[in-house]
């Protein structure tokens, strides 16, 4: 979604609201309290806090989200915040932020509806992580806020630890202008506008090279395992000098870039098989430092669409370029049936989910623990654990294997439902859809 398309859309939402992340009213509660358990709404639910507002852009990150919403009266933006969040334990307190030094005892962390922020420049684009968000100005400028415990906040002053406000990130240059960002629980990627990625916060730092083989790998392991962070923008160089960049997506604990002839290159965890980089090896290397090719698509004549990442899986949407068709492949763990099958056994090696859905899939999007999928006749189906509800169904089975379609026209609304984004947050999804009346 980007600042020039105000359709009006209605944002629907479920799963996971114990810190508020959901942002519904406790008044939507009560009306749906057939559907609300232990802090969960177990099925797809109309938002009604935006009612009058036009939601632009949604970002689900652990156990909050961050809005770009305006005014259609008046075009007004405002940057909206729901879920956990952090304030000063002192109510009359009037600083932005703390250092490292003396946050942990002078802040809380709360669950919060929808409130909105401070700041004034129009934003093309919002990331939420774990307790820390950030935003994309129109001018190409990032600002970042929450908790720094990793460099995640990517600001040169290293020994602040929370800021309750927008900070700037200053990268290589004062006139550096930054056309994409993304963010992972507790990192940060972007891109500039001469495709080059800059990236910041846990396990962005730079990591030794080492032979790629068993006896590399082993000789290397206790460095892989340590914790490199990085808390200002760091320019990728190496071997990305020779792609041009053109997405860049992240996940929990993975990054992924997209070049622009539909390459694909992986970063972080994979301890499940996140990177797919076969059994051999995959069961060895516990992390990766460096952004890492995946010949599997190219040599299959392949071109990667789309990418995303939930805490032990992976989710690839790629075009054929033979037939012209898209095809969706996934890698790590199957325990939650996130890779629509239930095994305990990880999936080191991609495998073709193309066959489990009647349409092509059109997008993809990867929660911590389940995976939403958006087909051509705008359909979601979901996979993959629903303990908090996050697939937006109720269902005995707490693990589904099935991708199941999920439903967004209940009856009492009166409403025509079109999907046109999906997304999933750490245990909990959200939809933005196009909806009129029936009567």
């Amino acid at each position: 979604m980007t600042l020039e398309q105000e359709e009006p859309l209605t944002l629907y939402v479920w799963g996971n609201n114990v810190s508020s992340e959901l942002g519904i009213s406790d008044e939507q509660v009560f009306e749906n309290i057939s559907y609300y358990k232990k802090s969960c709404m177990l099925r797809t639910l109309r938002q009604k806090s935006f009612q009058r507002e036009t939601v632009l852009q949604v970002a689900c990150g652990n156990i909050g989200s961050t809005f770009v919403v305006v005014e259609p009266a008046t075009g007004e933006q405002t940057i909206v915040v729901s879920g956990a969040t952090t304030v000063a334990k002192d109510e009359t307190c009037t600083k932005t932020f703390f250092d490292q030094r003396e946050f942990a005892d002078k802040i809380d962390q709360i669950p919060s509806l929808p409130f909105g922020l401070n700041f004034r420049q129009p934003v093309a684009k919002v990331i939420s992580g774990d307790l820390f968000a950030g935003l994309l100005t129109t001018q190409g400028e990032v600002y970042t806020w929450g908790l720094n415990m990793f460099g995640q906040l990517g600001l040169k002053n290293s020994t602040i630890g929370v800021t309750f406000d927008p900070m700037k990130v200053n990268f290589a240059t004062q006139s550096e202008r930054i056309i994409d960002i993304v963010c992972g629980f507790n990192h940060c990627i972007a891109l500039n506008e001469n495709k080059q990625v800059y990236v910041w916060g846990k396990r962005m730092g730079m990591y030794p090279q080492f032979e790629f083989s068993y006896h590399g790998i082993q000789k290397e392991i206790n460095t892989l395992l340590n914790e490199y962070n990085h808390d200002t923008p760091r320019l990728m160089k190496g071997n990305l000098i020779f792609y041009k960049i053109a997405k860049i997506r992240a996940g929990q604990s993975n990054s992924g870039l997209i070049t622009e002839d539909g390459n694909l290159l992986l970063h972080g965890q994979n301890d499940t098989g996140q990177l797919g980089i076969g059994e051999e090896l995959g069961k060895e290397l516990p992390f990766f430092g460096d952004f890492m090719k995946m010949d599997f698509f190219s040599s299959k004549g392949l071109k990667i669409l789309d990418i995303s990442f939930g805490s032990h899986h992976t989710l690839v949407l790629c075009k054929d370029m033979k037939t012209q068709a898209n095809r969706v492949f996934g890698c790590g763990q199957t325990e939650f049936g996130q890779l629509c099958k239930i095994s305990n056994m990880h999936q080191h090696d991609y495998i073709e989910l193309t066959g489990k859905f009647p349409q092509p899939v059109e997008q993809i999007s990867a929660g911590s623990l389940h995976s939403l999928f958006v087909t051509r006749d705008k359909k979601l189906y979901a996979c993959g654990n629903n303990n908090e509800g996050q697939l937006g169904f109720k269902s005995t089975a707490k693990v589904i294997g099935n991708p199941t379609e999920v439903k967004f026209a209940n009856p009492q609304d009166k409403l025509s439902v079109e999907l046109v984004q999906a997304f999933g947050g750490s245990l909990y999804s959200m939809a933005l859809c196009r909806t009129a009346d029936t009567v």
